[in-house]
């Protein structure tokens, strides 16, 4: 399968790549490294991004006077959600 063709390259060191998926393709079924992408990007290809993300976005909508929940409600998706927020 060519998802595990291309989470399967190294750089120099051996060490895998941190690959991942253009979001504008269809990739939410795949698995990679025999989980399902979705975890694997939570967990392992964003998750440093993801918590940096998560604080600032907190910072800035309370700077503005509302709250993550309230925006959330008003721009969230089930994909955005479920791969950022639980």
């Amino acid at each position: 399968m060519v998802v595990d063709r291309w989470t399967s390259y190294k750089d120099d060191n051996d060490t895998l790549l941190n690959a991942r998926p253009h979001w504008a393709k269809h990739w939410w079924d795949l698995e990679v490294r025999g989980q399902p992408i979705a975890e694997y990007l939570k967990q392992s290809a964003y998750k440093e991004a993801f918590d940096e993300f998560k604080a600032l976005f907190s910072t800035i909508v309370e700077n503005r006077g509302s709250t993550v929940a309230q925006t959330r409600r008003r721009f969230d998706n089930e994909l955005i959600g479920r791969l950022i927020f639980d």
